[in-house]
């Protein structure tokens, strides 16, 4: 790893959409580094022999073991637990279980990550067969490094590699140094990265025990390797922790970063398609608003000529009743209605098709699952908007009411839909449009009458006659006009409850594009 600007990570980590980040990880560095003494982790998988290799160490330095250190092939650690030694402090972590679906396992894996981002030392444990599916996991732990000093690797147990070193000193030597070999070129190490092979309880003398006297190692000492480890701590206790710190700062700094970055990648997977989602909603709400005000005009244009139509017709036959002039004109708007209306309500038709198949589709049930879960938080006491994205966060209150409002929407739209399953449909209409447009027709056509009517019994002069003729045709339009909204109303409000989230597209599309500039500027360097 080069040299990593932590001030330019600092800077970067304020910039992150949402709240500055920098304060609370500036408070975990200062308490980490509040520690006088370096800080050694022991990491590695669960049944490596961390807790015994700590319990070796401790025993031989005539220390009491804590209470905590447990000894098994099982799970037994689940936090992180530290003890002084030989001037430093030494960490056990939960063991690793890489590729785990349990709680338990997930939660230890996290916890000894979280452990290793903090530490002077990290001292990885292996068995003999080597690191395996940890080995990624590992790779990238030394790809943090900025020295070959901040990574031990411990070849744990090697009492049990296959040779007896009672009987086979020589072989069992040599098969040392094969797996340090195998495991630098298995894992690129630097040659001066320090290895350890140890048998830390050689044959099982100590067993799971604690309570055990340094003397029973007596008979391993010559090949069990743990005078070199021992050693190796002993030194960095000495020297203290003021040489390793700067590089401990920048391996921090270095992951608080990576990690902030991965924590953005997998933000913006998760608001991808509900951000695609809302902009097809908004395209198709343009598109059918467009079609739907094409119709309304053509629709217009053609109701003004119906209306001239049957007023002249009307008004020409002088002994015509109100009733019959009514029931001309009703035939007139029938047929209008007809031919315009079905046109509407066939692109409406068109429009739920087309917003049920959409919302079949993955995209558009993660964008309902987000307002839902949104509105639902958002109605709660301590509701907290920032799982869903640091920019939708700061909109705060105009955020959730466009939320509310949307799920509103949502919920009228899904009644709808049932209520209108249970009409029955005859020709492509259902009851309740026969019934509407029969009652629209009939009282736009009760209307005109009345207007004409009135116009008769001013009917006087011929300039009289033209001024109340052109009066009758605007009133008569009016009315007819106004009806005729009240259906384009309700086409413009069905097409707003099917596309309600179209007003999350500018919101979530924003907040997509600030968080991709944020992964982009992340000050990673070489590393």
């Amino acid at each position: 790893m080069s040299d990593f600007d932590v001030q330019a990570a600092k800077k970067w980590l304020d910039e992150v959409p949402g709240r500055p980040l920098t304060d609370d990880f500036e408070r975990q560095w200062e308490q980490f580094a509040s520690e006088p003494k370096p800080v050694l982790t022991v990491f590695g998988s669960y049944d490596t022999g961390k807790s015994s290799l700590i319990r070796r160490l401790l025993v031989d330095a005539r220390q009491e073991v804590p209470d905590w250190l447990t000894i098994s092939a099982r799970h037994e650690t689940f936090e992180v637990r530290s003890v002084d030694l030989a001037g430093c402090v030494v960490r056990d972590t939960p063991g690793l279980a890489v590729g785990a679906q349990d709680v338990r396992g997930e939660a230890n894996t996290r916890l000894a990550k979280d452990a290793i981002g903090l530490t002077d030392i990290t001292i990885v444990t292996v068995t003999p067969q080597l690191a395996t599916g940890e080995q990624d996991l590992i790779r990238a732990l030394i790809d943090r490094q900025s020295s070959t000093e901040a990574v031990w690797f411990v070849i744990s147990r090697f009492d049990e590699a296959g040779r007896d070193p009672d009987s086979d000193l020589d072989g069992y030597r040599d098969l040392a140094q094969r797996k340090v070999a195998e495991l630098r070129e298995s894992l690129g190490l630097d040659a001066d990265t320090p290895v350890f092979v140890v048998a830390q309880d050689a044959f099982q003398f100590a067993g799971a025990d604690r309570d055990v006297e340094r003397d029973i190692w007596d008979d391993s000492r010559e090949w069990d390797g743990i005078d070199g480890l021992t050693a190796a701590v002993e030194r960095v206790g000495q020297e203290g922790a003021r040489p390793l710190r700067t590089a401990t700062a920048q391996r921090f700094w270095t992951q608080v970063v990576a990690s902030t970055k991965e924590d953005l990648i997998h933000q913006l997977r998760e608001l991808e398609a509900p951000a695609a989602a809302a902009v097809d909603a908004a395209s198709r709400r343009d598109q059918w608003k467009t079609a739907l005000a094409a119709a309304d005009s053509a629709a217009r244009a053609r109701l003004e000529g119906v209306i001239q139509q049957a007023i002249r017709l009307a008004a020409v036959n002088h002994d015509s009743t109100q009733d019959q002039i009514a029931s001309a004109i009703k035939s007139s708007l029938d047929e209008w209605y007809q031919e315009v209306g079905q046109a509407v309500d066939l692109l409406l038709q068109d429009l739920a098709r087309s917003a049920d198949r959409q919302r079949t589709e993955p995209s558009w049930q993660r964008l309902d699952a987000f307002v839902a879960a949104a509105v639902r938080d958002g109605q709660s006491d301590g509701a907290d908007v920032t799982r869903f994205g640091p920019v939708l966060a700061k909109m705060g209150p105009k955020l959730m009411s466009s939320l509310i409002e949307i799920d509103r929407l949502n919920q009228k739209r899904l009644k709808k839909k049932v209520d209108e399953g249970a009409a029955r449909v005859v020709d492509g209409w259902s009851q309740g449009d026969k019934e509407k447009a029969a009652k629209m027709v009939l009282s736009i056509a009760i209307a005109v009458a009345n207007l004409i009517d009135n116009y008769r019994s001013k009917r006087a002069t011929v300039n009289q006659a033209r001024a109340l003729g052109d009066q009758l045709r605007a009133d008569a339009t009016s009315v007819a006009l106004a009806e005729w909204q009240s259906i384009v109303d309700q086409a413009y409000e069905a097409i707003e409850e099917a596309t309600a989230e179209a007003g999350l597209a500018p919101i979530l599309s924003d907040e997509a594009e600030a968080i991709r500039t944020a992964i982009d500027s992340a000050p990673l360097g070489d590393v």
